[in-house]
């Protein structure tokens, strides 16, 4: 492993501080001791800003200038910074000199400030800026240097996201065979995948199974509707039904033939003969007249029915757009509710205290200790941020869904307005065909006005004339029958209405148990869904224990937290140190951060396969530091030293 000591560390003129030196004579460890505002943090920066030209927080545009008691900054001052290094028992020195630059215009009688410059010294030899960080980056790259030199660094420098990526670059990451071979319950996993990923598995699943449930809560509607629509049979019987339209078709048949007998005789035989062909003649001649006169009017009469169709689709989208808006409108309201009243409960449980009276014991009435106090005020915290981590995360699902509803009701809208338009322009289409159609109807010739239909129309009338004087004596008769004819005919149409219930009977409940069947393939397929959204969710947790099992085996104290629970049943990925159980982010004192900082470096040290000095602020907090193989530097607070003053 490298292992980068510090022995010497200068500094002049550095953000106030005129003349400092950091020495150890044995590459050991050291401390600075110095009351608050000295400069203790400044040798930290001193150190980094040699090194990446940032202070130790990672800004680059801070200020290193010396200033007055005004504030105002000094001129015409050099400031240094310059260290010695120690790598594998070869000693390096670094040097960085930042000073003003004056230039003294042409005509002009004094200099003016241009600017500044940085000259830069590797082992007192001059170089170029890029010769000089081409060095040091060969000595250590920058972000592993931040991490191992700062216990703070990585919890509170770093992203979530590129704390992740470095735990799970020691770690190394977790295949999904892995996961399905540590639980025996996933083997059935590896087939029911067919290919695809558990997260892309999960997903169809889900939806598959929302699916799946609607048209199963649909079913049960479907088969009362059916059996609603039943008819009542109770005081029916088929059989006497049939046998009752049977004997009537046999009475209808004689009283068709008793009607055949009057009709009989030779002469009137002819004369209902002719008389029946001059009406088909009539008949042609209307049909040869409408095909002549009618033809530009049939073309006009299929465009009308074609507006008409058309209007009665738009009609049933314009409902049906109506309906979806409504209920768009009303899910948004009542979303928007719900939203109010979360934020409400955000605002309440936001400004909720720890209150006093809880310090002390109401049995005893003496205050908790310390330590007690402490831990209760943490656990108040953490259950308070977990109660509004999850307030904000149901607020940003009715969020979400409340902007899908609102853009999918503009989308709604805007619908609905295209179809009135289509519908309103439809109508007057309609209107003006419509009125075209009754011109040319109006302006049309009467077949009854012309002479081959007057003509025609006269013989009848003297055949039926005819007709008439010779068959006086059987009119009353025939039509006696046909009135007869025409009851049992409607005896028959009434009994046919009647059998045709137990049809309508048969086909319902042959509707039923399709549906019954339906529901019940329904239900094996949502199982199935049911099957493998628990299969993922419990794959997920598998994957979620093997990767945070693996990386927390990598560190001492510091305990890892990849990922968090969803209201939902799954998982989303994190990363949250903690010590003891106590996010490094929320409730965790000074002491154990700065432990907590150091465990974090030894794993990386040993991952990297290089370690440097470490600077730990604040170390008056910590009674006893964890080992490490780095050299450690400590910067103090010490009220009695109102200069800074190095110790080994």
């Amino acid at each position: 492993m490298k292992n980068i000591r510090l022995i010497n560390l200068k500094l002049r003129n550095f953000k106030g501080i005129k003349e400092f030196e950091l020495a150890s004579r044995y590459e050991e460890n050291l401390a600075v001791y110095g009351a608050n505002g000295t400069g203790k943090t400044s040798i930290f920066d001193a150190f980094t800003w040699l090194l990446f030209d940032k202070d130790s927080q990672n800004k680059k545009d801070f200020s290193i200038k010396t200033r007055d008691e005004n504030g105002e900054e000094i001129h015409f001052l050099e400031h240094e910074v310059s260290a010695v290094l120690s790598i594998a028992m070869q000693h390096t020195e670094l040097k960085k000199v930042y000073k003003e630059k004056w230039t003294k215009k042409t005509g002009a009688i004094d200099k003016e400030f241009t600017g500044h410059t940085t000259d830069y010294y590797i082992n007192d030899v001059k170089a170029k800026k890029k010769e000089y960080m081409d060095f040091v980056s060969d000595l250590i790259d920058e972000n592993t240097f931040k991490m191992i030199t700062s216990p703070s660094f990585f919890s509170e420098q770093l992203k979530w996201q590129e704390q992740r990526d470095v735990v799970m670059t020691i770690a190394g990451n977790v295949t999904d065979e892995e996961v399905i071979q540590s639980n025996p319950e996933l083997a059935e996993l590896t087939d029911l995948l067919r290919a695809r990923s558990v997260d892309d598995a999960r997903k169809i699943a889900l939806q598959k199974r929302k699916d799946v449930n609607e048209q199963l809560q649909n079913i049960p509607v479907r088969i009362d509707e059916a059996a609603r629509n039943m008819p009542d049979v109770s005081e029916l019987d088929q059989q006497l039904l049939t046998d009752e339209i049977q004997a009537l078709e046999l009475s209808k048949d004689e009283k068709h033939g008793e009607l055949q007998n009057i009709r009989s005789g030779s002469h009137a035989a002819e004369l209902v003969i002719q008389k029946t062909k001059i009406e088909g003649e009539l008949q042609e001649i209307k049909n040869r007249h409408q095909s002549e006169v009618y033809a530009a009017t049939d073309a006009k009469r299929q465009d009308i029915s074609n507006l008409k169709g058309k209007i009665a689709s738009a009609e049933g989208v314009q409902r049906s757009l109506q309906d979806t808006f409504e209920t768009l409108t009303k899910a948004i309201e009542v979303k928007t509710h719900q939203k109010t009243q979360l934020e409400q409960h955000w605002y309440a449980k936001k400004h909720e205290t720890f209150d006093e009276h809880r310090a002390t014991c109401p049995t005893c009435e003496q205050t908790f200790p310390p330590d007690k106090l402490d831990q209760m005020i943490a656990n108040f915290n953490n259950e308070k941020t977990a109660a509004l981590e999850k307030i904000v995360a149901e607020g940003q699902t009715l969020k979400e869904q409340i902007e899908n509803n609102q853009n999918q009701l503009n989308f709604e809208e805007t619908a609905r307005k295209t179809v009135q338009e289509e519908l309103q322009n439809l109508c007057v289409d309609l209107a003006l065909q419509q009125e075209q159609l009754d011109d040319m109807e109006a302006n049309a010739t009467k077949v009854e006005n012309t002479g081959e239909y007057v003509t025609k129309y006269q013989e009848l009338e003297e055949v039926k004339k005819q007709i008439e004087n010779g068959a006086q004596s059987s009119t009353v008769r025939e039509s006696e029958v046909r009135n007869e004819i025409g009851g049992i005919e409607n005896e028959i149409a009434t009994l046919r209405t009647d059998l045709s219930k137990f049809e309508t009977i048969s086909n319902i409940n042959a509707r039923i148990e399709e549906l019954k069947k339906e529901q019940a393939e329904l239900a094996e397929l949502f199982n199935e869904c049911e099957k493998m959204v628990f299969l993922t969710n419990k794959f997920t947790q598998a994957k979620a224990n093997l990767l945070e099992g693996r990386i927390n085996d990598k560190f001492e104290l510091v305990r890892f937290k990849l990922f968090r629970a969803l209201i939902n049943g799954g998982l989303e990925e994190c990363c949250e140190a903690t010590v003891d159980g106590v996010p490094y982010t929320s409730g965790l004192n000074t002491a154990s951060r700065i432990n907590g900082g150091l465990d974090i470096i030894n794993s990386l040290n040993e991952h990297y396969q290089v370690a440097a000095p470490i600077f730990i602020d604040n170390r008056e907090s910590v009674t006893e530091l964890i080992k490490t193989k780095s050299q450690v530097i400590s910067l103090i607070v010490s009220e009695d030293d109102k200069t800074l003053k190095v110790s080994e």
